[in-house]
């Protein structure tokens, strides 16, 4: 048990189920020892042949439990909260959950103060992307600029059409020679 212990503790399980009739409270002991170091939160013993007394009269058990950081362990026939070795095994993972909760606590400070360093990846792509580069000044766009082609563009295009307009002669006697000037008396050409 205590192999197959060591080689559940390299993975990342958190929760494992032993459901075997023929485990006994040496067994449980060999395999807890191997669960040391393990992610293993979690131990649920479903069907076993454990006689409580031999866990109580058994000192490795209890040392075995503590070198663990297991938070859960349910062991079936063992489930009697007036029972010794009940007892100091819920000791035992209370001590375990607390350590547990200040693990997590402290590691939630260190990510929050993590945050709050500088991320110099990002001050160097805001930087970037703020100022241009100064190989790329050709091939920037500047909106302004822009804009006042597309302006004077316009206006040079509706004086073209003004001034088609009246060259052609579309307007009310318009023509190159005369200009017509209306006065209290009439029209006058000049």
């Amino acid at each position: 048990m205590y192999k197959i212990a060591e080689e559940i503790a390299k993975t990342n399980i958190a929760t494992l189920e032993i459901s075997d009739s023929h485990v006994r409270a040496q067994e449980l002991t060999n395999l807890i020892l191997g669960l040391k170091g393990s992610k293993i939160k979690e131990l649920k013993v479903s069907k076993n042949n454990i006689n409580p007394l031999d866990l109580e009269n058994s000192g490795e058990f209890l040392s075995a439990v503590e070198k663990t950081d297991i938070i859960s362990l349910n062991i079936k026939g063992i489930t009697d909260k007036n029972l010794p070795i009940y007892k100091a095994i819920q000791q035992i993972l209370q001590s375990h959950q607390q350590t547990n909760s200040l693990e997590s606590s402290t590691t939630q400070q260190e990510s929050a103060a993590d945050t709050t360093e500088p991320n110099k990846e990002l001050e160097e792509f805001l930087d970037f992307t703020a100022t241009p580069s100064k190989q790329n000044t050709t091939n920037s766009f500047s909106l302004p600029l822009t804009l006042t082609f597309l302006g004077v563009g316009l206006l040079g295009s509706i004086a073209a059409c003004c001034y088609k307009h009246f060259k052609s002669g579309n307007g009310d006697n318009y023509n190159d020679s005369t200009v017509d000037l209306v006065g209290d008396d009439g029209v006058t050409n000049v």
